[in-house]
């Protein structure tokens, strides 16, 4: 065996070895973000919680300007793991360290006008819910499908606010809006986090009731 094939092959028993020595759920994360950013679709599906599979299927498969594409989370050019965020009996959030790829420098070589100085990748922070659904077996949980049901309902509701029905948004605010999805957000031991996508239609609301009383103070 010629030196370079010996140090290639050391190098992959390595990170065999590695992996292999990873706690299951940090191995499932792991695997996850490892097949994701080489777009290889079966790994995805085998490091996710089985109940997600479908919907993840679907994500994959989708044009990437889709809502159900752009409901995961960036794809990955490498990937660090930087610790357990949070822990209950049968989950864990996994922080991690994502490179991903710049959209900015390929898009403007694309319309002929190549913007220089800037970089063509780009770090972010993202944290991952992995789940236990029995005995050893760990996967990753998106919930998409809750994700996809808050972006249709926020779709609705920005309908109605522009078609001026404000009271029967304010009604649905206030009974109808679904629960956060049970992602890399969703933790126990921490600080309930805010939900942002309440904020922000109560924010529009707000803004269009506002307008709405000026102009019948004012008048014709």
């Amino acid at each position: 065996m010629s030196p370079s094939a010996r140090a290639s092959a050391l190098s992959i028993s390595s990170l065999l070895t590695a992996a292999a020595c990873m706690p299951a759920p940090i191995r499932a994360a792991d695997t996850w973000l490892t097949a994701y950013a080489a777009g290889e679709g079966d790994p995805m599906l085998a490091a996710t919680v089985p109940e997600d599979r479908t919907a993840l299927e679907a994500a994959l498969r989708a044009p990437p300007t889709s809502r159900v594409a752009l409901a995961l989370p960036p794809r990955p050019v490498e990937h660090r793991i930087i610790e357990v965020a949070d822990r209950g009996p049968d989950w864990q959030i996994v922080a991690l360290e994502l490179t991903i790829e710049n959209p900015l420098p390929s898009a403007s070589r694309k319309i002929g006008a190549p913007m220089a100085g800037i970089p063509e990748t780009r770090s972010v922070r993202q944290r991952l819910r992995v789940e236990n659904y029995g005995g050893d077996a760990w996967g990753v949980k998106l919930d998409l499908d809750q994700v996809l049901k808050r972006a249709r309902f926020a779709e609705e509701l920005l309908l109605l606010i522009a078609e001026g029905q404000l009271t029967e948004v304010r009604a649905r605010l206030e009974s109808e809006i679904p629960e956060p999805p049970r992602d890399g957000h969703r933790g126990s031991s921490e600080a309930p986090r805010p939900d942002r996508l309440l904020e922000e239609l109560e924010r529009r609301l707000e803004e269009a009731e506002k307008l709405a009383r000026s102009s019948t103070v004012s008048g014709p």
